[in-house]
Parts: structure tokens; sequence; C-alpha cells
């Protein structure tokens, strides 16, 4: 953990910048093992004060592990679905399958938005017309 959010600052700041322009980062990993053998689906880690633990202390920094075969706890079921999809059309070869059907998930949601706005619309212009 500690590397990649290393990585990530050094990254980030140019030589001589101030250590209080960092951004805020979020590693994410995504496990297929349970990172500490508590069956959840969503862990999150992040520093605290020890002798405190009540003390609010937030630097920024925040890891979250994903264990794709947990049962506790909640998260979308959309989108870890889709996650054990596309690994499996990755280890299959078919990536290019895997990429096409994004786009066309992507289009379709895009379609949906334009649907609901444009019914909204009508809404609205029936009502001033009321």
């Amino acid at each position: 953990m500690r590397y990649y959010h290393a990585i990530i600052d050094d990254r980030s700041l140019k030589s001589g910048e101030e250590p209080k322009n960092l951004k805020n980062v979020i590693v994410i990993f995504i496990c297929s093992y349970d990172p500490f053998g508590r069956d959840r689906i969503w862990y999150t880690v992040q520093n605290r004060c020890i002798e405190e633990p009540d003390v609010p202390y937030d630097d920024g920094a925040k890891t979250i592990f994903l264990y794709t075969r947990g049962t506790k706890g909640q998260v979308s079921v959309k989108y870890m679905k889709q996650f054990e999809r596309d690994n499996m059309m990755r280890a299959e070869g078919r990536e290019e399958e895997r990429k096409n059907t994004e786009r066309e998930h992507a289009r379709a949601e895009r379609e949906c938005a334009r649907a609901n706005a444009l019914e909204a619309e009508l809404k609205r212009l029936k009502s001033k017309m009321l």
C-alpha cells in the first residue's frame, strides 16, 4: 500500500513544490483473495491516530480493497458482475468483444439519459400549456 501511495505522491508534486499541494489519493486493489480474512466485499483503509481513534485525521490517503468473492457488506452488484464478466472475457481472449460491449453500454446509458431529458422537457412544456 505505502509503495503505491508514495509513487503517486512523488509523481503528483513538481520539484520544490509544497507537500500541502498533494491531492487526495485513493488506491484500489481488486483481489480474488480475501486480504484480511473477514469475507467482506469492501475494505477501506486509511490512517488514524492510534491513541485517540475518535480524533478526526485525514491525510488524503485512502486504500480500498475489493474482494471479488466476499459476501459481507454492500457494493453495487452491477459493477461486481461487470468486473467478473470482463475478467472472463479477458481470460478467454475476447478483449475486442469486451470493448464493444463496454461501448454499447455507454451508448445505451447516453441514450437513456437523453430520453429522460426529453421526457422531462415534454412534461415541462405540457404543464406550461395547462
